[in-house]
């Protein structure tokens, strides 16, 4: 089952308010100046032709738009984040964690970037830190349904069949349908 999500971003918006305030991807300062606003256009360009290939599936090409965005400017989280999704996508597990952990060295307070590192790393079959990222979400955002649902399934792939099946429920308690089928299919 394939379980990657990924949350829209108003990326120009994002872009602008980090370069008004002068931190990076509004969480750390920097002490570099921003590029200039041409340049912040070329990333903006890079980084929406990146999020139509990486939708289309051409990986390759998703990147590379990608390397151009951060070549310009490294200091936006979103960047990372989809450049790792598209490596998730050609199955290259270690280099998209990297990139998503960068993501969120950049911008430690979002986090569907946590969400999405767990989601790679069930992917990657590195369950004990899939279920450790999907905790830190919980933790942060008790209401995640879907950080239950997967953690359940990460649970439930170790062979932990009631931690599973505690997350289903809560899964389905916070409002996810696709929890219903799980608890009936492993937990009656």
């Amino acid at each position: 089952m394939r379980i990657f999500s990924t949350l829209p971003i108003n990326f120009k918006y994002y872009a602008a308010i980090c370069g008004l305030l002068a931190i990076s991807s509004c969480g750390q300062k920097f002490n570099a100046e921003l590029p200039p606003i041409d340049a912040e256009e070329n990333v903006i360009s890079n980084f929406d032709k990146g999020k139509e290939l990486l939708a289309k599936k051409q990986y390759t090409l998703s990147i590379l738009e990608f390397d151009s965005a951060i070549a310009i400017n490294p200091r936006i989280a979103a960047i990372y984040k989809y450049r790792g999704l598209a490596k998730a996508g050609k199955e290259e597990f270690q280099p998209a964690i990297l990139d998503i952990k960068t993501a969120i060295d950049l911008n430690p307070f979002d986090i569907s970037l946590n969400y999405e590192k767990a989601n790679i790393e069930y992917e990657a079959n590195l369950l004990d830190s899939a279920i450790y990222d999907y905790t830190k979400v919980i933790q942060k955002d008790s209401s995640f349904d879907d950080a239950y649902l997967n953690r359940g399934l990460a649970n439930l792939k170790k062979g932990l069949k009631q931690n599973a099946c505690i997350d289903f429920n809560l899964a389905s308690k916070f409002g996810n349908t696709n929890a219903l089928g799980l608890i009936e299919e492993n937990c009656k």
